[in-house]
């Protein structure tokens, strides 16, 4: 029996965002999977506003990423990204989303985003970037933990005191600690 690859290559209003998810963390992505998007994390509880009882809290979403060609940013120009086709592989797991990012008049960057959350180390979600263009140019990657439309409160700001210590500053690129209220 063959395990499916489901594609899209329509991304309109009907779109319905894919979830990956391991049983530990489960984010939705939808067409850019580099923007933010809902992120539930097992135990990170919130109290819901007006009914007052436990669910699932948003939490900030860390595969957050802006390419930035220039002054050309992806994120201050969503408009800027064409997304072609979105595939997930059910055998892996593995969200694989080809887009184009336009810059300049008509200067186009390729992206290939794989994406996948870890069945075997479920606190691990990755994601690899490929990006191919035909023009020589400088590109700039700026990570980021999106925490957009979500309340939560950062307890530990430097990565000394999420750590304990223990991980030299230069070794983690982002590492930040949240709070719900809860």
């Amino acid at each position: 029996m063959s395990i499916p690859i489901l594609s899209i290559e329509s991304f309109d209003k009907d779109y319905i965002s894919t979830c990956i998810s391991n049983g530990l963390i489960g984010f939705s992505p939808g067409p850019n999977p580099l923007m933010p998007c809902k992120t539930v994390i097992a135990g990170f509880i919130h109290e819901h506003p007006s009914m007052q009882f436990e669910q699932f809290s948003p939490a900030p979403y860390s595969l957050g990423l802006d390419l930035i060609i220039g002054e050309h940013s992806m994120r201050d120009n969503p408009d800027s990204v064409i997304v072609l086709k979105q595939s997930l592989d059910m055998s892996n797991g593995e969200l694989t989303t080809s887009m184009k990012m336009r810059f300049g008049s008509d200067s186009y960057l390729d992206v290939i985003v794989i994406q996948f959350a870890s069945r075997t180390v479920p606190c691990l979600i990755a994601q690899e970037i490929r990006l191919k263009t035909d023009i020589e140019c400088t590109l700039r990657i700026n990570t980021k933990i999106d925490e957009e439309n979500i309340s939560v409160n950062e307890f530990k700001t430097r990565t000394r005191d999420t750590t304990g210590g223990w991980y030299s500053v230069d070794l983690i690129d982002n590492v930040r600690a949240f709070q719900s209220d809860r």
